[in-house]
């Protein structure tokens, strides 16, 4: 369920996840941070079926939309409700009439042109201003870049759009060079951004 838009979502993958367990100071906790055990893309109208013989590996079970739990993919199309990323069985045999929460993201092109890069490396994301979620992540080399990406943003929200670089010299002086712009995304099934900067030394100097 788009929660955004509130329709079905048509195509979209669900993902099985095995939970395994872990002992702490803290007592008995399941971590989710394998990658899935199996996989269902919805119908038409964004319902699903998925059957799966368990192995006896797994402590829990659980459903997420996102095949990352940690960080999604730049291939991924939706994105997890904050408040709920993963559907746990509770050591159930069965989850019925479950009700999956997300977001799904629309195109983006963004069009990155740096005529002087001295650091050799740039990093690039972007997230949601509201909770955080970051959905697509870039690294770059080079003296200079010129590239175009095909990626996603997240309609009907403020995406911001962060061009950072993070070297150990920076680090160890305690800054990194970050520039960050907020877009407000409308429901446009493609944004298209162009970023130019004479040099990366443009980007403002932030305590680490």
């Amino acid at each position: 369920m788009d929660i955004s838009q509130q329709k079905t979502i048509a195509s979209a993958k669900v993902y099985l996840f095995g939970g395994h367990k872990s002992i702490g100071p803290g007592g008995l906790s399941i971590f989710y941070d394998t990658p899935p055990l199996d996989s269902v893309t919805t119908d038409a109208n964004g319902q699903f079926t998925l059957k799966y013989v368990a192995t006896g590996k797994s402590y829990d079970y659980a459903l997420g939309v996102a095949r990352d739990l940690f960080q999604i993919g730049n291939d991924e199309r939706l994105l997890p409700d904050a408040n709920e990323t993963l559907y746990k069985f509770n050591f159930d045999y069965s989850l019925n009439n479950q009700v999956m929460s997300a977001k799904e993201l629309n195109d983006a092109n963004v069009t990155l042109k740096i005529l002087s890069n001295p650091y050799d490396t740039l990093f690039f994301r972007i997230y949601s201003a509201s909770t955080g979620q970051t959905f697509a992540k870039f690294q770059f080399f080079g003296k200079s870049i010129d590239t175009k990406l095909s990626t996603h943003c997240l309609p009907q929200s403020e995406n911001v759009f962060e061009y950072y670089v993070r070297t150990i010299p920076l680090t160890d002086s305690g800054y990194v060079r970050l520039l960050s712009d907020t877009l407000n995304v409308g429901n446009v099934d493609t944004v298209f951004v162009l970023k130019k900067l004479n040099s990366t030394y443009e980007i403002p100097l932030k305590p680490y």
